[in-house]
């Protein structure tokens, strides 16, 4: 017959296999989440062991806790953490204000390609322009750079500071330009009339300031009649969607605008139209390209299933999630995606973006604007 007691000595051992088993599974659970790996075995199944979790490793865990790795192990690209001084400079960056060379980029092979150079910026004076690739910073080179945080950080600097930027153009050669960092104003919009009566309305950003910097644009439209109306959303990486909304609302004066859903809610928040639109029937025609994101996107839709504007250019981004900035208690903040936003038409643009009426392709090594002529073309159809 065998034994069902263990003698205290064999006790002892089975405690200690399974203490060590344990504390390595711990060990192991805590390492790969810290690195944004979570393996099967350490996944919270709901929000009451969620909170627990948190609060353990608050009152126990006797280490640091990196809150830039905490939100990094969510793997979602649209959910980081921005120290202090980020988070100043992108509210800044909202009020019209900002800190660098004066440019946006994206980033290819982890090099920056440039998409949009602000006017009057050190980046405008020095002679940079669309298609330029920044391929190294004095003595970095931005290829080896470890994540985009290390890129930006390295592109913005600080006021005063001057490196000399490698810059590769579309034609494959490559010069050093000297730029010093400033600090200088995003402009919202940018207007003029251009052939065959038209206005040409460039939005560069879906800032907070968005509607009161529109009044002029109202009064420039009202004065100066224009027969049409060209709105540049190209390299328009999104902002504010009330902003958007906004925007929008000026040129549609029925249906819906948009749609959102938040966490934990099946039922869609619908923004309508206001039925207050000054310019509900002048005809428009919207420039997009891969670059136009987010609320640029919002915009997108809304002209687009309302018939209210003729799409032109290239299938846009894709973003179809909202987010939200959380500031923390020492001025930094947490970026969460917090919600998706779908087309009038009840359609998810996310990874797909929005294809346009009217295919058109612009040719970086060109002088020419392929995709406003392409507008302009058909204006006279």
């Amino acid at each position: 017959m065998k034994r069902t007691v263990l003698t205290p000595k064999e006790l002892l051992f089975v405690l200690a296999i399974c203490f060590t088993i344990f504390i390595s599974a711990f060990a192991i659970g805590w390492n790969y989440g810290y690195q944004g790996i979570v393996p099967s075995f350490s996944k919270v199944s709901d929000d009451a062991n969620l909170i627990r979790s948190f609060n353990l490793v608050r009152d126990y865990f006797d280490g640091s806790i990196d809150i830039g790795r905490l939100v990094a192990s969510l793997n979602d690209p649209n959910s980081y953490y921005v120290s202090k001084t980020e988070y100043e400079k992108l509210k800044a960056a909202d009020a019209g204000q900002a800190v660098g060379i004066g440019v946006g980029y994206t980033l290819k092979e982890n090099k920056p390609v440039i998409i949009e150079v602000f006017p009057d910026s050190p980046a405008f004076l020095a002679g940079i322009q669309a298609g330029d690739t920044i391929v190294g910073v004095d003595n970095k080179i931005m290829s080896e750079l470890s994540n985009e945080i290390e890129v930006l950080n390295t592109i913005k600097g600080n006021v005063g500071e001057q490196s000399v930027f490698a810059i590769e153009g579309t034609d494959k050669k490559r010069r050093t330009v000297v730029i010093k960092r400033s600090s200088f104003e995003i402009p919202t919009f940018a207007y003029k009339i251009i052939d065959q009566n038209a206005a040409y309305l460039k939005v560069y950003q879906f800032s907070p300031t968005l509607p009161e910097d529109f009044k002029s644009i109202h009064q420039n439209l009202l004065s100066d009649k224009p027969e049409r109306l060209i709105v540049d959303l190209r390299n328009n990486l999104g902002g504010d969607t009330q902003a958007a909304i906004f925007f929008v609302d000026q040129f549609i004066k029925q249906g819906i605008l948009l749609r959102e859903t938040w966490k934990n809610s099946t039922a869609q928040d619908i923004s309508y139209a206001s039925e207050e639109a000054p310019f509900p029937d002048m005809p428009i025609f919207v420039l997009v390209n891969g670059e136009t994101s987010s609320a640029a996107e919002v915009v997108t839709a809304a002209m687009k299933d309302n018939t209210r504007g003729i799409i032109v250019g290239s299938s846009t981004f894709g973003k179809g999630t909202s987010g939200n900035f959380f500031e923390l208690s020492d001025g930094s903040a947490i970026h969460l995606k917090i919600g998706k936003w779908f087309t009038p038409n009840d359609v998810w643009i996310d990874g797909s973006g929005i294809t346009p009426d009217i295919s058109v392709e612009d040719d970086a090594e060109s002088e020419q604007d392929e995709v406003l002529t392409a507008a302009l073309l058909a204006m006279g159809k």
